[in-house]
């Protein structure tokens, strides 16, 4: 099998996670097959080697030698993102989507284009954790080296898994998040229901609990953790509320379906985007038709600072003029049927 080269000393997240991606791909058959060296031997490597984060060159040679640094030239990433492009073409969606969680940052780290940040702890740092403390011989360092490696290549393979069911249950999620209805039911914990949901006008999601029982879950507002409609503390038949409202636990589906219904029965204002501003007048607001059922548009963080009706919620661009730029309109569902408040309900809300 071909032999990873690196360099000894202390190690950082680039050439852990450049190693660590050769052998999830199996390029190299494990961690024995990784060398850290101050100097690369002579003759030097063999054909089908890769030398990694040394040697100031990039790509292939003429006998067969993949040379993966970024030493020579400031412009190029990290080593872990060479490692990466290198084999760009072997990599399935899920693992794209694994991996470009955590690479982009490693880069930056590694090039000192980002700070440390107080209160924090990235991957970059708890891969400078694992090197030994204080003084130690090489041999306990490449132990700690190849431990990091194994390490990662764990951790990857389960993000790899995640993304693999996330693709799968993308179907079910899209067919939730297109009812726009009050509450939905799903027979099975979907991860990435909850995003889904948020801008729609679902404002609660029920589903079966990791622990047992049933849970139900608040949507947030667009780019939040806030609720759109928190979970009261003293719902009917929950038996754990969270402080924040934002979920609540059932000991039964119908306990927490109940709930929802309550829930649903109560009108709550929630953003959504209506038709684009056609006025200069402020008051120009009220003569615009009700958003068009099922399109509920989405909000930015940004969009959370417009509160009264009629305010852009962005200064016009090069490419936006202002009668093209939405504005923020408060409506309820049954709002979507009748048309939108009277104004003298949305003088005393905004």
């Amino acid at each position: 099998m071909p032999t990873l080269y690196t360099h000894a000393s202390i190690f950082h997240a680039d050439e852990v996670i450049g190693a660590g991606l050769l052998v999830y791909l199996g390029e190299i058959s494990g961690t024995a097959d990784i060398r850290r060296v101050n100097d690369l031997p002579a003759p030097g490597p063999l054909p089908g080697d890769f030398v990694v984060d040394i040697g100031l060159r990039l790509g292939a040679d003429e006998s067969g030698v993949t040379w993966l640094d970024h030493h020579q030239d400031k412009a190029l990433p990290c080593a872990a993102v060479l490692v990466y492009r290198h084999f760009e073409s072997r990599w399935t969606k899920p693992q794209r989507r694994a991996i470009e969680r955590f690479l982009d940052g490693v880069d930056k780290h590694d090039r000192g284009l980002v700070g440390h940040t107080q209160g924090t702890m990235t991957l970059s740092d708890i891969v400078a954790t694992l090197n030994p403390v204080g003084e130690a011989t090489e041999e306990q360092r490449t132990a700690n080296f190849r431990e990091a490696v194994e390490l990662f290549v764990g951790m990857l393979r389960r993000m790899v898994a995640f993304q693999e069911l996330v693709e799968a249950q993308a179907g079910q999620v899209a067919e939730l998040a297109a009812l726009n209805t009050p509450f939905v039911v799903s027979e099975t914990f979907l991860p990435k229901l909850l995003r889904a949901l948020e801008g729609t006008l679902t404002r609660h999601a029920a589903y079966p609990s990791l622990r047992g029982g049933w849970c139900l879950q608040a949507v947030s507002l667009p780019g939040t953790k806030t609720p759109v409609q928190p979970i009261p503390a003293d719902i009917a038949g929950a038996t754990f509320v969270h402080p924040t409202g934002f979920i609540a636990s059932f000991p039964t589906r119908e306990l927490a379906i109940a709930a929802a219904e309550a829930l649903a029965a109560i009108e709550v204002f929630t953003p959504c985007l209506a038709p684009p501003k056609t006025k200069s007048s402020t008051e120009a607001a009220f003569d615009r038709p009700p958003p068009t059922p099922g399109t509920p548009g989405r909000l930015t963080p940004h969009d959370r600072t417009a509160h009264r009706q009629g305010v852009p919620l962005a200064r016009p661009g090069p490419n936006r003029t202002p009668e093209e730029t939405p504005v923020l309109a408060f409506t309820t569902a049954r709002d979507i049927a009748t048309g939108p408040p009277p104004k003298e309900l949305i003088t005393q809300i905004v």
